[in-house]
């Protein structure tokens, strides 16, 4: 069952392999971002984690991942996990990479 991503156990996280940013709502004053995070084996969320960016209008879209990528880096360092490789993205605009 998916959680948030602060009730994941120690060996929960450490069960997880990739992370995906996700834009889910982007106006000139919000962005709303999803971050999920995938076990290694599977298709369905171990957690996810919703942040926003206030006043997205004054970022350009580089500030903007920049911006998502620290706060994922942020969470991802909290469960003892980081990125492994640079962010690839769909082509859907979903931003993934393997984690450890």
């Amino acid at each position: 069952m998916t959680k948030p991503v602060g009730c994941l156990t120690d060996d929960e996280a450490r069960g997880a392999s990739r992370v995906e940013l996700r834009r889910v709502i982007a106006t000139p004053d919000l962005e709303s971002w999803d971050m999920v995070l995938y076990p290694r084996i599977g298709d369905e969320p171990l957690a996810v984690d919703v942040f926003t960016v206030d006043d997205p209008a004054e970022l350009d879209e580089a500030s903007a991942i920049e911006h998502a990528d620290h706060y994922a880096e942020f969470v991802l360092g909290c469960l003892g996990l980081k990125r492994t490789e640079p962010w690839a993205e769909t082509q859907e605009g979903v931003l993934w990479a393997h984690v450890a």
